[in-house]
Parts: structure tokens; C-alpha cells; sequence
């Protein structure tokens, strides 16, 4: 057909009954879930010895937790259509970034979650894609929590080419991959040599 069909629900994603109603939605309005994008987060800039109890409960509620209770709840769903589940990472789960160690911790965290959750769903059919993501051009740091104002970085994405290289890998079954491609070099620097880097 040469139509979309689109449907928008707002909620929290903390929010365990506005988890619920978004899978309920979803199966009423299109009758079964082929993939589930986990793309709620939110970032943190300071230092660790200035970043409250608060702010380390909120943001591993939002970029952690809640990215595995709403997986959870999609799962059996997944396992009916053999489908995908895409979580949203970062460099800076691969890099520890001074004043940003909570974030980094958080997506560290989901590394860790989508390598075991391969693993674990595989004999079911469903596949895991983390997407490891550097600076894109959406706004992202406005939002975030702390007192720090963050850098400027260069070679930012676009949000458009993201959703591109995330459907392509989709499509060609791919365990990971990492958006914009220059961070993978970024990456192999700082383990190679550490002790510049720091």
C-alpha cells in the first residue's frame, strides 16, 4: 500500500502501567510486534563527586531499568514473530568520559544487557541489535541532567542517517553497529593507548 500507518501514544517509561498500555496499543492497533527500538535516555554531565543520589537513581531508571522491563514485557510477543529487539547505546559505554561517569555507567550497563540478551533469545529466534552512538543532531544534551555544560564535539550525526544504518541492520541481522563510523577509530585509540587518552 502506499500509505503509512503510524500510531503515537505518550507515556513514561518509567511508568510500569503506561509500559503496559503501550504493548496493549500496539497489539490492538497492528495485531503483533516485530520490533521494539529502546531509545528512551536521557544524559548527565558532572562529576562524580558533585552527582546526587537522585540524579543516579533517575538516570538508571530511564536509560537502564526501564529499558529492561519494557523488553521483558515485549519479549513474548518477539518470540511470536521471531522479531528484533534494538537497544540505543553510546560511545561512551565503551569509553569512560570524565563528568560524564554516570551516563557511561548507565550504558556500559547496556552493553552488558544486549550481549547476555543475545545469547539468552537466540535459541528463540529473536534477534538483538545495540547500536553504539555518538553525538547526533537531535538536542540530546539540552535535556540533560547536571551542572556541567557539555563540549562541543565534532562530526556529529544525523538523526535520518541513524534510522537508515539502523534498518539496513535490521535487515542484515547485525549484533551491533556504531553510528557515526569515525568513533569506531576513537575507540581503538583509547585502547591502544590509554595513557594519552587519560
Amino acid at each position: 500500500p502506499d500509505y503509512e500507518l503510524s500510531l503515537w501514544i505518550g507515556g513514561d517509561i518509567k511508568d510500569p502501567i503506561s509500559r503496559s498500555t503501550l504493548l496493549q496499543d500496539c497489539i490492538k492497533q497492528f495485531t503483533k510486534v516485530d520490533i521494539l527500538i529502546n531509545n528512551a535516555g536521557r544524559g548527565h554531565y558532572e562529576a562524580w563527586e558533585k552527582t546526587s543520589l537522585e540524579d543516579i537513581k533517575e538516570l538508571f531508571q530511564v536509560n537502564f531499568i526501564s529499558m529492561i522491563a519494557i523488553t521483558q514485557l515485549f519479549i513474548p510477543e518477539l518470540i511470536k514473530t521471531k522479531g528484533t529487539v534494538v537497544n540505543i547505546s553510546s560511545i561512551a559505554g565503551n569509553i569512560a568520559v570524565p563528568c560524564m561517569g554516570l551516563y557511561c555507567s548507565t550504558k556500559y550497563a547496556v552493553n552488558a544487557f544486549s550481549d547476555s540478551l543475545r545469547i539468552e533469545l537466540k535459541p528463540r529466534g529473536v534477534k538483538v541489535l545495540n547500536m553504539i552512538v555518538g553525538r547526533i543532531n537531535t538536542g540530546f544534551s539540552t535535556h540533560a541532567l547536571g551542572q556541567i555544560k557539555p563540549p562541543s564535539t565534532p562530526g556529529a550525526g544525523r538523526p535520518e542517517i541513524l534510522a537508515e544504518k539502523l534498518y539496513n541492520a535490521c535487515m542484515k541481522e547485525k549484533k551491533e553497529i556504531i553510528y557515526p563510523a569515525w568513533y569506531i577509530f576513537f575507540i581503538i585509540f583509547v585502547k591502544l593507548f590509554p595513557w594519552i587518552y587519560e
